[in-house]
């Protein structure tokens, strides 16, 4: 059960890395935070407990959020407008 639980949470953390990638492509700052976040997050968590389960799919479902429902925005300093990049 240990390996399997190491399987699934290494590619939970590979995903969660995916989608930080995604979501804050061109944003450096914010997607460097959110690397570090989720490292300190597996690193506190590194060995197996009861609710490891839990928190792998924690991970997994942040990482859907990350990619569906983030949306950056930029505004132009000139304009009063706000463009939306998906």
């Amino acid at each position: 059960m240990a390996i399997q639980a190491t399987v699934s949470a290494r590619s939970a953390y590979r995903q969660l890395l995916r989608a930080t990638r995604l979501a804050f492509k061109d944003d450096t700052r914010v997607l460097l935070a959110a690397r570090q976040q989720a490292r300190q997050n597996f690193d506190q968590n590194r060995r197996e407990g009861v609710d490891t389960p839990m928190k792998i799919n924690h991970a997994v479902e942040v990482a859907n959020i990350l990619r569906h429902n983030i949306v950056q925005g930029v505004r132009e300093a000139d304009n009063e407008e706000a463009r939306w990049s998906m």
